[in-house]
Parts: structure tokens; sequence; C-alpha cells
């Protein structure tokens, strides 16, 4: 049985996310994919997530985040669906990328969700977490020079326009999704406990 010792987390909905509204509204009822309206910021499934101090790290966790994300809303300060919490003091940083790299920088522009797999800032701070106790800690990380890069330089414009390429195929994907509900799955036995309102 393996062991996680850290976490990195790109652009995470811990919180789902405002906009699979859009995708499966309440009314009228449109049918959609399962997983759709188990993003929804408040479904039972988030909310099943968080209970019991599920917002909180486990383990050392790097959350990094860009608020012009085009899939996962709210993406800004404390109330961003990535932003994780520390009740337990394992260590958790949180890096909006925008708040990091200022918006004349390159890698403080324009990331959308896919776009921060290959932010360069993104990458710099996985690195730092993965080779280091804790999580990423930006005063080990050059920010003069990463944030003037547009995309980690061990990239090449393949690597990345292969990555622009995974939200239309992810959502070719998600409107053929031949099995669609109207109604959230239930929470499965193992993890339904007491869920308290507003969780």
């Amino acid at each position: 049985m393996g062991i996680t010792s850290d976490l990195v987390s790109i652009s995470g909905d811990r919180h789902g996310t405002v906009l699979a509204y859009l995708l499966s509204p309440d009314f009228p009822k449109v049918p959609a994919a399962p997983a759709i309206i188990q993003q929804q910021y408040n479904s039972k499934f988030i909310s099943t997530l968080r209970n019991g101090g599920g917002a909180s790290a486990y383990v050392p966790t790097t959350s990094i985040y860009s608020i012009f994300d085009q899939i996962v809303q709210p993406q800004a300060g404390t109330d961003a669906s990535a932003f994780v919490q520390d009740a337990r003091g394992v260590g958790a940083t949180n890096i909006e990328i925008q708040s990091t790299c200022t918006l004349l920088q390159p890698a403080g522009t324009l990331y959308a969700h896919e776009g921060v797999l290959y932010n360069s800032l993104a990458i710099a701070a996985a690195i730092d977490a993965l080779t280091h106790d804790g999580p990423a800690d930006l005063s080990r990380i050059d920010l003069g020079t990463i944030c003037q890069q547009i995309a980690d330089p061990r990239l090449s414009l393949a690597d990345v326009l292969a990555t622009e390429a995974l939200i239309p195929i992810a959502a070719f994907q998600v409107a053929a999704y031949p099995q669609r509900v109207t109604e959230e799955p239930p929470i499965k036995a193992y993890a339904q406990k007491d869920i308290p309102a507003g969780a």
C-alpha cells in the first residue's frame, strides 16, 4: 500500500464550480453527464468531499490555479475553489498565478484551466514541492526569471498545443456522454455521513 507524502493540485476544484450550472441548470432541467452535476458548487458530492475537514490538507499540499480558468470558478483569493485550508497544520501553499506573477509578465497572463499545466510558475512550484519537504515555497523559486516565461522552457510548442487540445476533446466527450441524468447520483454508502448545511 502506497503512502501519499505530498499533493500538488493543478487547476483544482475542491469546491466544484459555479459554471457547472450552465451545463446542468435547475430550471429547465437539462440532462447532463453525472460528473457535471456533481461538480456544481453546492452539490452533495462536493459537500461530502468537504465534510469533516475535507477542505483542509491531509498532507503537505500545493495548489496552483488561474483566475482566468474557464472551467472552474471562482478561482480568486481565499474563495477560490482550488484554495486549500490547513486546519491540520501539515502545510498548504496556494498559488494564484496572477497574484504571484503580474498580468504584465508572461507567466501571469491569461492562462485558462489547461494552460496552468504548462505555465512556468506552476511547473517550478510543482518541482519545488516534490523536491523539498512540505509544500512549495515561493522564496526558493527565481520568480524574476520564471515570471518572464510564457511556458516552461523544457516544453515544446507541440507540447503546449497538445495541452490546449485537451479542452475540445473533453468537451466532445462530455457532450457525447450517453447516460445523462437530471438529478445528482446518490452518494455511495461508504461515504455517507451527516452532511452539515453549507459544508
